[in-house]
């Protein structure tokens, strides 16, 4: 069960990258070859990109303990994830020109920013939550929010429901991602509090999520 827990963020890693391939796959096949079909092939060249990317963080946590401190959030994250995903990659959408522009500029925002955030961690980040790694790394994007990894995760997502919008996508958005985001945002913000070195961070930079607002 412990090698099931630590091997979980692989392994949704994995299912998440042939899913979406398979539905993107399905998509771009019927939009064709058109300005839509550009504009998807774009978007989701940069999504199955950052996955990748990022899927070297999953495979560092089956190494790491396994102990359950995300209280489901991590689970209920990806539930989100996906939902979000195929109810924009499932029906048969057709992007608006200007809402594509617009969905990709997010995605770019929120890859760089939650890239940098998981490079100035280094081996110290995680997708599981854990205690910091003394001394705290409060440079980089971490000087001006406490979680922009998750930041920049909800503006790529959100990036994507501005490519293929329609009822689906954008209800698994507001009604989903965005909750999810913010239930393991406060869940992991509580958790680290338990460090006295954090809280004087969180004091210095009070801000969560958004700059000035939250």
């Amino acid at each position: 069960m412990k090698k099931l827990h630590a091997l979980a963020p692989l392994l949704l890693t994995v299912a998440g990258f042939v899913f979406m391939g398979a539905l993107g796959i399905r998509r771009l096949y019927g939009l064709g070859v058109t300005m839509s079909g550009a504009l998807v092939a774009t978007g989701f060249g940069l999504y199955g990109a950052w996955l990748l990317w990022e899927s070297r963080v999953s495979v560092r946590e089956v190494a790491k303990d396994s102990v359950d401190r995300d209280r489901g959030t991590m689970e209920f994250a990806a539930f989100a994830k996906l939902s979000l995903l195929t109810g924009a990659l499932l029906p048969a959408t057709v992007p608006v020109v200007w809402l594509a522009v617009v969905g990709l500029v997010l995605m770019v925002l929120g890859i760089v920013i939650r890239g940098s955030s998981v490079r100035e961690l280094g081996t110290a980040y995680s997708h599981r939550i854990r205690l910091p790694e003394l001394p705290l790394i409060v440079s980089g994007p971490y000087r001006v929010v406490r979680h922009p990894a998750y930041l920049g995760t909800l503006l790529a997502h959100t990036g994507v429901v501005f490519l293929l919008p329609n009822p689906w996508s954008v209800g698994a958005l507001v009604l989903l991602w965005c909750p999810a985001v913010m239930v393991r945002t406060v869940w992991e913000d509580r958790y680290l509090r338990s460090v006295p070195e954090y809280v004087r961070y969180a004091e210095r930079v009070p801000w969560s999520l958004f700059p000035g607002i939250y």
